[in-house]
């Protein structure tokens, strides 16, 4: 799951198999005051599987026993391919062998029904907290991720930050570095902006960063012909006009570990803006320079 920005509400899926208990917690939990939007409910774990693919939910709270598919077996599926959403509990049941599951499976919490307003509100305000710190952290560390790919550090390191950040490795299509410059300087808000778009990994862009005045990009090689104009639409969208910036090229590396290499030819193409003018791309493939526009990219 892409990290989301802590500003933006918390999503969140009901799952319960009582339509009554699904409609309460919707109408009854102070979600807004919580920092929290319901955006679906599901009565059984077979439906909650396909809404958790189709809205990427940050909180699933669920029913334990319920037909068709349980929570358990919902709650597995959940943390098989979506690690960092949070699962909560609720449940009519004492069963003990239920609550082992809950922790073999690190379940955020388990509310016992019938649902005490209260007690649901005080767990969420903890569970909210958690994920906000666990979103914030994973934000910070995409934010610095081109630093630290340019000290050619080795791959175990590379895998390790990369699974702390919650970024995913481009497994296909290599790596690719792109550097923007400016024709004037990039005000403190403005490389906020950009800085929270990048993070919310747009198409084909891994990460990127400001270093000094240049915006150095990480990019998937599978997507070079798109990323240029990605990157022009994603700065006219925090307002830089086109003409005001150049985008140099470096070549696709096949492994993160190599991004400095492409990253120096990046730099070094984009240097010929200043000489031949803005608004363009610059790239040294084929081993001599020249100006293109994305489609001649490849």
């Amino acid at each position: 799951m892409t990290p989301q920005n802590p500003a933006q509400p918390l999503k969140v899926l009901v799952v319960d198999d009582e339509r009554a208990t699904r409609e309460g917690l919707c109408e009854i939990i102070p979600w807004s005051e919580l920092g929290m939007q319901v955006v679906a409910t599901a009565g059984d774990g077979a439906v909650a599987e396909r809404l958790v693919e189709q809205h990427q939910p940050d909180i699933v709270i669920t029913d334990v026993r319920m037909p068709r598919r349980d929570g358990i077996a919902l709650a597995t599926a959940i943390r098989r391919s979506h690690p960092d959403t949070e699962v909560l509990f609720i449940s009519g049941y004492d069963d003990r062998e239920y609550l082992m599951s809950a922790i073999e499976l690190r379940v955020f919490g388990y509310v016992e029904k019938p649902v005490a307003i209260k007690d649901m509100t005080r767990t969420l305000e903890a569970l909210g907290r958690a994920v906000r710190r666990r979103q914030t952290d994973q934000l910070l560390t995409r934010a610095h991720t081109v630093s630290f790919l340019l000290q050619s550090p080795p791959a175990a390191e590379i895998e390790e930050y990369f699974r702390l950040g919650g970024i995913e490795m481009p497994v296909d299509g290599g790596i690719v570095a792109m550097v923007v410059r400016f024709l004037a300087p990039v005000e403190h808000g403005v490389k906020d902006e950009l800085h929270h778009r990048l993070a919310e990994s747009p198409p084909g862009l891994l990460f990127g960063e400001f270093v000094e005045q240049e915006l150095v990009i990480a990019g998937r090689g599978s997507d070079l012909r798109e990323l240029p104009a990605r990157i022009f639409a994603l700065l006219g969208r925090a307002g830089i006009n086109r003409g005001g910036c150049a985008i140099g090229l470096g070549p696709t590396m096949e492994t993160p570990e190599d991004y400095a290499e492409s990253f120096a030819r990046a730099r070094k193409a984009v240097a010929e803006s200043f000489y031949r003018g803005w608004g363009a791309v610059y790239t040294f493939r084929d081993g001599r320079d020249r100006i293109c526009s994305p489609e001649e990219l490849l």
